[in-house]
C-alpha cells in the first residue's frame, strides 16, 4: 500500500507539473491544449482511499486546503503561487473531485502583476 502510494503521489506530481508546463508555455502553439484546465487520473483505488492520499499529498507540498468535503470527496486549495519572474505573478488553486476511480484535478489561474514605484510595491 506505501509503496502504490509513493507511486500515486509522483505519478500525480508528475502530471501537474507538466500540465503547469504546458498551460504556460505550449498552449499559444498545441491546439488541443488551447485553454484546458482539467486534469483526470484514472486509478484502482476506492475515491476515499484516493480522497485522503491526495489531501495528505497537498499538505505534504505546502498547499493549503481552502475546503474539503469527505461525504461528496472534493477538495479545494487555496491559491498557490509559482515563482515569479520580472514582476509577473502566476497564481493557482485545485478544485478536485473523486468520483469512480477518477480524481478529477480543475486548474484556476490567475495572472498577475507587480509593479514598483518610489519603492512600495502594489500587487
Amino acid at each position: 500500500m506505501v509503496k502504490n502510494c509513493k507511486k500515486m503521489t509522483r505519478q500525480i506530481l508528475t502530471i501537474l507539473l507538466i500540465a503547469a508546463g504546458l498551460s504556460l508555455s505550449a498552449q499559444e502553439s498545441i491546439q488541443p491544449f488551447k485553454k484546458a484546465n482539467v486534469i483526470i487520473v484514472y486509478t484502482n483505488d476506492s475515491d476515499s482511499v484516493n480522497f485522503k492520499q491526495f489531501a495528505r499529498h497537498l499538505m505534504k507540498f505546502d498547499y493549503t486546503i481552502k475546503e474539503s468535503d469527505s461525504e461528496f470527496l472534493t477538495i479545494s486549495t487555496k491559491y498557490h503561487q509559482l515563482k515569479t519572474k520580472s514582476g509577473w505573478n502566476y497564481n493557482y488553486s485545485y478544485d478536485i473531485f473523486f468520483n469512480e476511480g477518477q480524481v478529477i484535478i480543475k486548474i484556476h489561474w490567475i495572472l498577475g502583476l507587480t509593479v514598483e514605484l518610489y519603492g512600495v510595491k502594489v500587487y
